[in-house]
């Protein structure tokens, strides 16, 4: 399955998860946006980023998430150039992290991952407690 697949099970996911859960959630129309879903959540919409991790480590026990964004990696194959922006409280709310064969899901704020490549985390660490 190729990444742009995995990509949209996992949003698909995470939408499920979250309106099975109550929660009111919403995609956006186009391609425009920097989120891919909202949530009504806490009496406002929260603005979702789904990312796909990967374990690492020996023991598979780390996970990481890269923030590149699709149109970013398309440019930067493009112009081979490696220019990068991370993502900013003016864009996301909250980054959705999981492994879409696995149905596990990670939370992370975004004051913990703005402007930054990657992160990379403990298997307890962000776990899903909404």
């Amino acid at each position: 399955m190729d990444t742009t697949r995995k990509g949209k099970l996992l949003e698909l996911k995470v939408l499920t998860c979250l309106f099975e859960r109550g929660y009111e959630v919403a995609i956006p129309f186009g391609t425009q946006a920097h989120w891919d879903l909202l949530c009504w959540r806490e009496k406002k919409w929260q603005r979702i980023q789904v990312k796909t991790a990967k374990l690492r480590g020996i023991k598979k026990d780390r996970v990481y998430v890269d923030f590149l964004r699709s149109k970013d990696r398309i440019e930067n194959q493009k112009n081979k150039t490696w220019n990068y922006k991370g993502y900013s409280v003016d864009e996301i709310d909250w980054v959705i992290a999981g492994i879409a064969r696995a149905s596990i899901l990670w939370v992370i704020p975004i004051l913990d991952v703005a402007n930054k490549r990657s992160l990379t985390f403990g298997l307890n660490d962000y776990k899903f407690n909404w």
